[in-house]
């Protein structure tokens, strides 16, 4: 396959792997699944490349290979880029093991800069959307404990975690869904901590 050559022969030059890893992407080329998940996995490979790997990996791959994208972002050390996870969660499921998922790596994301948060709020509000009502209150529980962390602000009568108030939006979206539905979690204390915000 000429795109494999390609990227065989310039593996060196980042600029052109992540060009041939859109193409892969655009194209479908589902026979490179395996290439991409390579560069995705790999933590060498240069930002944009690994931007690229990731939407190739999500086009052409299976949502097995995904899963093991999706364990080596959560067992590698440090924080993790807010446009990565951001990209990450759109191609999650919306169930039980991908609020796991999204718990286990929150924790470890860069802290929001210039106001520029990289997309992650609106992608997790787009995540609770498509999650079955019955798993809003899963997703709430930890995410509550989340928004209460120290050290805080202090907004009006209630205090917001400095560090993971951005997740405030999401946690909105969720009980809406919930109140909406009349779902009988509306009155646990997770969720009328959450109502006080």
């Amino acid at each position: 396959d000429e795109i494999y050559w390609l990227l065989e022969q310039y593996k060196a030059n980042a600029e052109i792997t992540a060009f041939l890893l859109r193409m892969v992407w655009y194209g479908r080329v589902g026979n490179l699944a395996q290439v991409a998940l390579a560069y995705a996995t790999n933590k060498k490979s240069e930002k944009y490349v690994k931007f690229a790997a990731i939407r190739a990996v999500k086009a052409v791959s299976s949502y097995n290979d995904f899963k093991t994208l999706l364990d080596s972002v959560r067992s590698a050390k440090g924080l993790h880029e807010r446009r990565l996870l951001s990209e990450l969660i759109e191609g999650l499921e919306p169930d039980r093991e991908s609020i796991q998922w999204i718990m286990d790596v929150l924790p470890r994301a860069e802290t929001v800069r210039n106001y520029d948060d990289g997309g992650l709020s609106e992608t997790l509000i787009a995540y609770v959307g498509r999650l079955d009502i019955n798993l809003l209150p899963e997703f709430l529980e930890p995410v509550s404990k989340l928004i209460n962390r120290k050290p805080v602000i202090e907004r009006g009568y209630c205090e917001i975690s400095k560090r993971y108030g951005w997740l405030a939006m999401a946690c909105e979206k969720a009980v809406e869904r919930l109140i909406l539905a009349k779902h009988r979690a509306c009155f646990t204390s997770c969720i009328l901590g959450i109502l006080k915000k």
